[in-house]
């Protein structure tokens, strides 16, 4: 995140260049990093939806909640590091990563989808984490 801000910085009062000499070092993208993050996060957004399945089946809404939402923070980290693109902020993050050019179609979509269809019961949070893990194997196969 510090390294993303620094990137998308816009300097009001840098006599010195100080900023503009720190942005030059994040550009491009480092590749070891952007492989990194990927295995790293990609491997978490499935481990998010299989720790939540004994949870789901108890009813427990507010821990599959955070586990779908640690999934989708998750796919959102591996699809701006497969974008070569800074991450700064989980706000609006799901849209942006929507209309990166290597993304699933209808990533936002499916993202609203399931978190928007959740209940307490059995069967909903386990259709939810079903949905979740689809859309995972999706980012997995695309990166």
């Amino acid at each position: 995140m510090y390294a993303g801000e620094v990137h998308h910085g816009l300097a009001l009062h840098d006599p010195d260049g100080a900023l503009e000499e720190r942005q030059a070092r994040t550009s491009p993208y480092p590749p070891a990093l952007a492989a990194t993050i990927v295995r790293r996060y990609r491997w978490e957004a499935g481990f998010a939806v299989t720790t939540a399945a004994g949870a789901a089946g108890r009813g427990d809404l507010a821990y599959v909640s955070g586990c779908l939402f640690r999934a989708v923070a998750c796919l959102v980290q591996v699809l701006f590091a497969a974008n070569g693109r800074w991450f700064v902020n989980e706000k609006g993050s799901v849209a942006e990563a929507a209309a990166l050019p290597r993304t699933p179609a209808g990533f936002a979509a499916a993202v609203d989808a399931v978190l928007s269809s959740l209940r307490p019961d059995p069967a909903t949070l386990a259709a939810a984490l079903t949905a979740m893990a689809a859309l995972t194997a999706r980012v997995h196969d695309l990166v």
